[in-house]
């Protein structure tokens, strides 16, 4: 995995025993056991969530100091260790269903998120970051989520172009 997220589904197969799948990432890799779970590579790590069965997770690093997830659960991996972060939450299937689920989420968050779902950039000013955001919003028309954000907060969306949007807060 190079960039972005991806879900995998393995089956059971005794005859697939001895050759495991993996997902390889520049921090590690995630062994699939007969599974059903996303990876995605962020800027600094990558997040498994682990929707059936179990994976292995190795990270580069550290040699032998990988962490067998089980399902219902969350990992976030470095190049140099595997930590549990807790249950599989709204968001980590949102993606699956062409939606982004956030819950009290910072409003620089969200729009980082959003941007990997339209050409160009999106910015926003640190005020405006700061706010708050709580929803499920529809990824086919990112156009319209950014209207919704001008109508449920305090923030003027400018546009220079489709390809350059700015989120600021207003005074």
């Amino acid at each position: 995995l190079r960039r972005g997220e991806i879900l995998v589904v393995t089956g059971h197969a005794a005859a697939y025993a001895a050759m495991p799948f993996r997902v390889a990432t520049p921090l590690g890799s995630v062994q699939a056991l007969g599974t059903r779970f996303s990876t995605r590579l962020d800027a600094d790590s990558v997040r498994v969530a682990l929707f059936e069965g179990a994976v292995r997770i190795m990270p580069d690093q550290a040699a032998g100091a990988g962490l067998v997830l089980d399902a219902g659960q969350t990992a976030r991996q470095t190049a140099a260790q595997v930590t549990a972060t807790g249950p599989v939450a709204a968001s980590d299937t949102a993606w699956l269903r062409g939606e982004i689920a956030a819950d009290n989420m910072p409003l620089s968050q969200f729009l980082a998120e959003l941007s990997r779902y339209r050409p160009g950039l999106i910015s926003c000013d640190e005020r405006a970051g700061q706010l708050r955001i709580s929803g499920l919003f529809p990824l086919a028309d990112t156009d319209r989520v950014l209207a919704a954000l001008g109508r449920m907060l305090p923030v003027q969306i400018s546009r220079r172009t489709s390809y350059w949007v700015r989120v600021s807060a207003v005074q």
